[in-house]
C-alpha cells in the first residue's frame, strides 16, 4: 500500500524560530545565475529582510536612467534597427523610401532618413514612425543636433534632407497641469549651467523669438527648410504641414 502526503513547514538556517517558508539568519551566496533579461523582475530586501520583487527592469529603466527612453510616455516599445519596418507605408497609403541608416558614436543610436511624396501632420509623422520601428527623433543637446545635421541633414554629408522635418517636440497637457513642451521620449534637454549668460540654459536649437505660438496655435516643433534657414533651427509651428510638399522628409530614431 502506497501512501502520500504534502506538509507545509518552515525551514530555518541558524535560527530555531524561523518566520517564512525559509528564513536565513546569515548571507546568502549563489554559485551560478542564469541570464535575464530586461523584462524581469528586480528583487530587493525590505527593511525587516523580506525579498520581494518591485518591478521589471525596463520600469526601472524607464523612470531612473537619465535621457532614457521612456516607453510610458511615448506610448509603445520601439524596436532595434535591425528588425525595422522596411514596408511601412504613410498613414494615408503612400509610398516611403529608406535613404540609409547612420550611427551616432555618442549615444549609440541610429538615425534614418526617409523621404515620401506626400507631405504628413505631425501626428502622421509620428504613426509613421513607430509604424517603421523607431519614434520621431529627439534632438537633446547640441552634440546631438550638430551630428545630425552633418551626417543625416545635409546635402554632402547626409541625405540631402531640404524640407521642413517634424522632429519629437511637442505640447502635451496632463491633468490639472498647463499645456507644455515636452519630448515625446520624456527625456529632459542638456543643459548648459556654465554658459557666459545672466541664466544658464538648455541646448535647444529654436529660431529667435521661437517658440511663439503664433496664433494661438502652434504646439509641434519641425526643423525649417533649408529654403527659409541654412542654419536649420527650429521652428514651432501648427500641427498640419504648409503644403503638400513641405513635410515629405523624416528623421527617425532608434536606441539600438
Amino acid at each position: 500500500m502506497l501512501f502520500s502526503t504534502c506538509a507545509f513547514s518552515q525551514v530555518g538556517i541558524n535560527t530555531l524560530t524561523p518566520t517564512s517558508t525559509l528564513d536565513i539568519n546569515g548571507t546568502l551566496r549563489v554559485r551560478d545565475i542564469p541570464d535575464g533579461d530586461i523584462n524581469d523582475s528586480l528583487v530587493v530586501k525590505d527593511s525587516n529582510g523580506n525579498i520581494k520583487k518591485i518591478g521589471t527592469i525596463a520600469e526601472f529603466y524607464n523612470y531612473h536612467v537619465p535621457n532614457a527612453v521612456n516607453t510610458y510616455t511615448l506610448g509603445y516599445e520601439p524596436v532595434p534597427v535591425a528588425d525595422r519596418d522596411l514596408t511601412a507605408t504613410t498613414p494615408n497609403g503612400g509610398a516611403i523610401t529608406e535613404l540609409g541608416c547612420k550611427q551616432f558614436s555618442d549615444n549609440d543610436h541610429y538615425y534614418c532618413a526617409y523621404r515620401y511624396t506626400q507631405s504628413l501632420s505631425w501626428p502622421q509623422a509620428f504613426l509613421l514612425a513607430a509604424e517603421i520601428g523607431g519614434y520621431m527623433t529627439t534632438l537633446t543637446s547640441d552634440a546631438e543636433r550638430v551630428w545630425v545635421n552633418q551626417n543625416i541633414v545635409n546635402a554632402s554629408t547626409g541625405y540631402n534632407l531640404d524640407r521642413s522635418i517634424w522632429i519629437g517636440y511637442r505640447k502635451i497637457q496632463t491633468p490639472g497641469n498647463p499645456v507644455i513642451f515636452q519630448w515625446i521620449t520624456g527625456e529632459d534637454f542638456i543643459g548648459n549651467w556654465d554658459a557666459n549668460a545672466n541664466f544658464p540654459f538648455v541646448e535647444h536649437w529654436f529660431s529667435p523669438g521661437e517658440p511663439n505660438n503664433a496664433s494661438n496655435t502652434e504646439g509641434a516643433t519641425e526643423v525649417l527648410p533649408l529654403a527659409s534657414d541654412v542654419n536649420r533651427r527650429w521652428n514651432d509651428r501648427a500641427y498640419t504641414p504648409a503644403s503638400t510638399t513641405s513635410h515629405v522628409q523624416l528623421i527617425v530614431e532608434f536606441d539600438e
